[in-house]
């Protein structure tokens, strides 16, 4: 068997009053006096308290009456963030020039406790640092902490004596040196943590209508089905709204997070730029996996910034992609917008806990509630989603998931595949979890060897971007040792291995799942004329894989059946595998275009956002 830095980003903000600098990532409109924000990632280190009074200085300039509070609490807040949490730390600071309450709100964001001083230890006013929530209780109308296990958030609003106005904030002054990016492990592209909106697009506070999508993978990097197909969704989405409409809030992955792909990432970025998209990157770190806690988190801070970005928007329809969202409708109630949640998967069937079970049906039902709609990525999910959540039929809709079908015209040449499978192999691939069912092929794979089947090399590519093996991955390689099976075993996620599909000594492609919302890869396959498919009779898969006439077919959870239909797919004929392939890719076409399903769902559903108005209207 054969093996296989956080820093500074660019701060934003505007004088009140003022028109919006091309930068500020919260935009708000300019003929109206409003917020001033900073939003910065700062370093993980113990300059964090000073670089964030810096912070503050440029926002607010150096009026003392103003400024000395909010630095403090500030600098406390990130010292503590520091102190007892883990990168990223991200600072959020926000002028609120209200008539009857004018105000500064500060947020701060790191990624959950990860090292705790004595909890038992009362902070002392004596202390030289961690006094952060003595000082907040001291200057603060309102505070909020919220600690979880990958983020930990701390909110607070600190009054101010009177309006602000140009004079009581003076205009930040230009910093003499150029904004630090955070550092690029990679390479010296630039960043693409927010968005720079030309000066003729409109901001997001304009009366122009808006399109917002929350997506927690897809953005930086896939390593899942669930991220390759949010990312076809953006893009869809983005090439079907008119210029300026779309909001994009991916979770924030920093450049030295494993599940960071700065090619990815700049290819996302050019696209939506392309489309004048604005992105306002999440500061809570990557969830999957998180607890309830850390997605409740991550769904209120979610929250508070649509309902910032939409305040001025005559009118809004919200996205959350995948299940970190199911909580989201309760912290965008205030905002007015339209709601769609897209799960992909749910707790039931990945065998979540109960309180995470419990957890998605309350979010479900409250979006329900709220007028909001609910996609169901198969007609399996569809059943699911009335029977074991019970979301009312009427408030599911259906949005198939597929892929984007034009040309590409620079898709890559395959890779080159393991030495040993170079002369032919099967190849299956997925998360590195127990309900993909690799075991049961391992153990398929044996039987066939056993009754003298000449088999071709086995590629078995079971992955996380986590930076050491799984436990179930450990569980495999030991697996394929015991059983001294002719196969290579990958546990580190590549995006290289879908381009194997495309390799001409491909055999067979294997789906051996035990429970599927959907599956992608029997449509990959498709696409890339590869086949035979073998897959399992279970969730989705019972729809694009059909026995006889786009694949082969095995019961889940048995070894033996899913021998014998590998063993089928083996025997097939060149022109039997070509009307495989060419029933494969018809389905494909007629049934899984994600483009026209996105394309169809926005007309449908959200005829207004593809409206002109105002100047839009005149050049027509």
């Amino acid at each position: 068997m054969a093996d296989s830095g956080t820093g500074h980003g660019p701060t934003m903000g505007r004088e009140p009053g003022k028109r919006a600098a091309s930068t500020s990532p919260y935009g708000v409109d300019p003929q109206l006096p409003g917020p001033a924000y900073v939003s910065v990632e700062l370093p993980f280190d113990n300059t964090v308290a000073s670089l964030a009074r810096k912070e503050i200085v440029s926002l607010l300039g150096d009026s003392e009456d103003v400024t000395d509070s909010v630095s403090l609490v500030c600098s406390e807040l990130v010292t503590n963030a520091y102190r007892h949490g883990s990168p990223p730390i991200l600072l959020k600071v926000r002028v609120d020039p209200d008539e009857g309450e004018p105000a500064v709100e500060i947020t701060v964001t790191d990624g959950g406790a990860s090292r705790r001083s004595d909890p038992d230890r009362e902070p002392e006013l004596s202390d030289e640092s961690g006094r952060g929530h003595l000082i907040v209780d001291a200057l603060a109308v309102g505070s909020s902490l919220e600690v979880g296990s990958s983020c930990t958030r701390a909110w607070c609003r600190l009054p101010i004596a009177a309006q602000p106005t140009p004079s009581a904030f003076p205009t930040p002054r230009p910093s003499k040196e150029p904004p630090v990016m955070a550092a690029d492990p990679v390479g010296t592209l630039p960043s693409p943590a927010v968005a720079t909106p030309s000066a003729d697009q409109p901001a997001a506070g304009s009366c122009t209508p808006r399109v917002l999508v929350a997506l927690h993978e897809g953005f930086y990097g896939a390593s899942s089905g669930s991220g390759f197909s949010n990312r076809a969704f953006l893009e869809a989405l983005a090439l079907t709204l008119p210029p300026g409409r779309l909001l994009v809030l991916p979770t924030h992955v920093p450049h030295s997070d494993p599940g960071y792909d700065q090619r990815w990432t700049l290819h996302t970025q050019r696209l939506l730029d392309s489309v004048k998209a604005e992105v306002f990157p999440v500061p809570c770190p990557h969830p999957a996996g998180a607890g309830i806690r850390d997605s409740e988190t991550l769904c209120q801070i979610v929250g508070d910034m649509a309902c910032e970005l939409l305040a001025e928007v005559p009118r809004a329809h919200v996205i959350g992609l995948d299940t970190p969202f199911l909580g989201l409708a309760q912290h965008i109630a205030g905002c007015g917008a339209e709601l769609l949640l897209v799960p992909r998967s749910t707790g039931k069937l990945t065998e979540g806990r109960n309180d995470r079970i419990h957890w998605e049906r309350n979010g479900l039902i409250a979006a329900v509630g709220q007028g909001g709609r609910i996609a169901a990525i198969s007609q399996h999910m569809r059943m699911h989603l009335k029977h074991q959540y019970n979301v009312p039929a009427e408030a599911i809709i259906d949005l198939p998931n597929g892929l984007l079908l034009y040309d590409r015209p620079h898709e890559p040449e395959p890779a080159p595949v393991p030495p040993p499978a170079r002369a032919g192999f099967l190849l299956a691939m997925g998360r590195a979890v127990a309900s993909k069912g690799f075991d049961d092929l391992l153990s398929a794979v044996s039987l066939l060897r056993h009754d003298g089947v000449r088999l071709p090399h086995l590629v078995l590519a079971a992955t996380s971007d986590a930076r050491y093996p799984t436990p179930y991955y450990r569980q495999l390689h030991e697996r394929a040792r015991e059983l001294d099976l002719d196969a290579t075993l990958l546990g580190r996620f590549s995006p290289v291995y879908r381009t194997w599909l495309r390799s001409p000594a491909l055999r067979v492609v294997v789906v051996p799942s035990r429970a599927e919302p959907f599956g992608r890869i029997p449509l990959e396959a498709f696409s890339a004329g590869a086949g035979p498919v073998v897959a399992t009779r279970v969730g989705g898969l019972m729809e694009t894989v059909i026995d006889g006439e786009t694949g082969f077919t095995a019961e889940p959870d048995n070894p033996a059946d899913l021998a014998d239909a590998i063993r089928r797919a083996l025997l097939v004929t060149t022109r039997e595998r070509d009307l495989l392939r060419r029933r494969g890719r018809a389905l494909l076409t007629s049934r899984h275009d994600y483009g026209a399903t996105v394309r169809s769902y926005v007309r449908d559903h959200v005829p207004w956002a593809l409206e002109p108005v105002g100047a839009e209207r005149r050049t027509q």
